[in-house]
C-alpha cells in the first residue's frame, strides 16, 4: 500500500505484471524452503542422533559445498544448452529425490556416511533449480530495473528458506506428531512444497525474447 502511492518506489507495482518472472520468485521460494529444511535436518540428525560434534557435522557435509561449487560451474553451461525451465525442473527433481534418501537414511537410523547422497542431490537441487530461476526472473527487465528483479528473487529465496523450515521443521518436530517420525514429517512436507513448485515452474512462459518483455 505504501509502494503503491510512493513517487519513486523501491518495487515499483508493475514489476508483478510479468506472469514469468512472478511465477519464478514463487517457484523460487517453494524450492528453498524445501533447500533449508534439508540442512537443518542435517544437523539435527548428524548431531542429535548420530552424536556428532558440530566440527564433524561440519566435515560430514563438506561434500554437499564441494557439489554445490562444481554446479556453480557446470549448470550454467547446461543453461544456454537446456533452457532455464528444463534446468530448473531438474533441480526440483533432484531436491525430491535428496528428500526422500534423507527420510530412508534417518528412518533406518543409518550412519553420517549415509547422508552423503542426499546432500549431493542437494547440491544438484540448488545448482539446477536456482540457477534456472535466477536466469527466469532476470530475463526481460531493462538495465536499470535489473537490480530491483535480481533483488525481489533474493528475498524471495530467502523468505522461502526462512518460511519453509519454520513450518516443515516445525510441524515435523512438533510434540503433538511426537509418535510419528519427524523426519520423515518434514520431509514429506518438503516433497509436497516442491510438488507445488514443479508445477509452478512447469507453467512459466519465458518470452521469446530479452527486449519482449521489461519492465517498466
Amino acid at each position: 500500500m505504501v509502494e503503491r502511492r510512493a513517487a519513486n518506489p523501491l518495487v515499483p507495482l508493475r514489476f508483478f505484471r510479468s506472469r514469468p518472472r512472478v511465477l519464478a520468485n514463487l517457484a523460487t521460494a517453494l524450492l528453498s524452503a524445501a533447500l533449508s529444511t534439508s540442512f537443518l535436518l542435517f544437523t539435527y540428525y548428524l548431531q542429535d542422533q548420530l552424536g556428532l560434534s558440530p566440527l564433524e557435522a561440519d566435515l560430514t557435509m563438506l561434500p554437499l559445498a564441494v557439489a554445490l561449487i562444481a554446479a556453480s560451474v557446470f549448470v550454467p553451461q547446461l543453461l544456454g544448452r537446456w533452457g532455464a525451465q528444463v534446468c530448473t525442473l531438474a533441480g526440483i527433481g533432484f531436491t525430491v529425490l535428496a528428500m526422500a534418501s534423507l527420510a530412508l537414511a534417518t528412518h533406518l537410523e543409518a550412519n553420517a556416511l549415509a547422508m552423503i547422497p542426499a546432500m549431493l542431490l542437494i547440491a544438484a537441487g540448488m545448482g539446477f533449480g536456482l540457477v534456472g530461476l535466477q536466469y527466469t526472473a532476470v530475463t526481460g527487465v531493462t538495465e536499470n530495473d535489473a537490480g530491483i528483479a535480481s533483488g525481489i528473487q533474493r528475498a524471495a529465496d530467502q523468505l522461502g528458506g526462512s518460511t519453509g523450515t519454520t513450518l516443515y521443521v516445525g510441524i515435523g518436530f512438533a510434540p503433538a506428531l511426537a509418535d510419528i517420525d519427524p523426519f520423515l514429517t518434514s520431509s514429506l512436507l518438503a516433497v509436497a512444497g516442491l510438488t507445488a513448485a514443479g508445477v509452478v515452474a512447469w507453467r512459466i512462459a519465458m518470452p521469446a525474447s530479452p527486449s519482449e518483455e521489461t519492465v517498466g
